[in-house]
This record gives C-alpha cells, sequence and structure tokens, in this order.
C-alpha cells in the first residue's frame, strides 16, 4: 500500500499519495464511495488549494 496524508471537511477528501507525488479528490457528499476523482477537475481548483493550506497546517500543529 502506498503511504498516504489527507484531509476532508464536511463534504470533500484531499489524499496526497506522497511517495508518488499523486493527489486525490472525492466529493464525499456525491460519491461517498470515493469513485469518481475530481482531483483534475479545474472548478474544485479553490477547494483543492483550501485543503493542501489546511493538511499543512495540521501537519505544522503536530509537528511534522
Amino acid at each position: 500500500m502506498p503511504r498516504e496524508e489527507g484531509v476532508r471537511d464536511k463534504r470533500n477528501k484531499l489524499t496526497s499519495f506522497y511517495e508518488y507525488g499523486q493527489w486525490e479528490l472525492h466529493d464525499l457528499q456525491t460519491d461517498p464511495h470515493e469513485i469518481k476523482k475530481l482531483i483534475k477537475n479545474p472548478v474544485m481548483t479553490a477547494q483543492i488549494e483550501r485543503l493542501k493550506k489546511f493538511l499543512t497546517e495540521m501537519k505544522k500543529g503536530y509537528g511534522l
């Protein structure tokens, strides 16, 4: 299994497979089984950036 880290809010889940430099974004409201990847959807750019910032802040909070 590839190593991963991620964050979620009430609607979206952002996952980083950091060993491979790959990201996934899922809309948990419309796709609770995480089938459709939204990471390349230009409409989601603001959500992606917001969640990446949140992940960075969380890691800093835990000293990572």
